[in-house]
């Protein structure tokens, strides 16, 4: 059965500094724990690795549409 989690941040700063450092994935394992690295490999295209289950570090390739 699913669980559901909930939980927040308050972060002062402006909201557009904010959103603008949040939508860089490369920045993501800064916040991350799960994720290793984000890389930007092409204009729409990245490669990402986590930590998986069992701790397996897992990668893909991914394009954002």
């Amino acid at each position: 059965m699913a669980q559901r989690v909930e939980g927040s941040v308050e972060i002062e700063a402006p909201v557009e500094k904010v959103y603008d450092y949040w939508k860089n994935l490369e920045n993501l394992p800064q916040f991350m724990s799960n994720v290793e690295e984000v890389r930007v490999t092409g204009e729409n295209t990245t490669h990402w690795r986590v930590k998986g289950p069992f701790g397996k570090t897992v990668e893909w390739e991914a394009r954002t549409t």
